[in-house]
């Protein structure tokens, strides 16, 4: 091989693995506590999923439930799997493989304010926290369901 062919693949090299100036290549930490769902990174923040579309840098962030009850994402390890905590139960580990219904779902319906995968045979709900548009959340929904009631009373009694 050419020193420029070497020069080449360390400098993808480099690129691919986040490489810092000053430190050797082997010594530097390579973050894998994200999945990978191109072009998305999911990451676990404050115990719910960030999503990012690295295309255009933009980031929502959902809550995970199962059956109702809320589950607290910790990490992805390795970036092929998820962690996570359920009250009660403990915690767990799930492998997450890119032809999976997860995946697609994101892919799919990112930003939306509901998503509802199947994982480990489990079906889930992710409910969008911020950055989706045009979601309410359940406070806003009962308030205009209590107006709405109201109204019709109102105009039913002569109001």
């Amino acid at each position: 091989m050419s020193k420029e062919i070497i020069k080449e693949e360390l400098n993808q090299m480099k690129y691919l693995f986040g490489y810092k100036r000053g430190i050797v290549i082997s010594e530097q930490e390579i973050d894998e506590e994200k999945l990978i769902v191109d072009p998305y990174t999911l990451e676990a923040i404050n115990g719910n999923i960030r999503i990012t579309d690295t295309k255009i840098k933009k980031s929502y962030i959902y809550s995970l439930s199962a059956y109702g009850v809320k589950v607290t994402v910790n990490d992805f390890p390795g970036g092929d799997s998820i962690s996570y905590s359920v009250p009660f139960k403990g915690s767990s580990t799930q492998e997450v493989s890119n032809n999976s219904e997860l995946p697609k779902l994101i892919k799919s319906n990112v930003g939306t304010c509901e998503l509802n995968p199947k994982v480990g045979g489990i079906s889930v709900t992710l409910k969008c926290l911020s950055g989706c548009s045009g979601c309410k959340s359940t406070t806003e929904k009962v308030i205009n369901s209590t107006k709405d009631t109201l109204k019709s009373a109102a105009s039913y009694l002569g109001f």
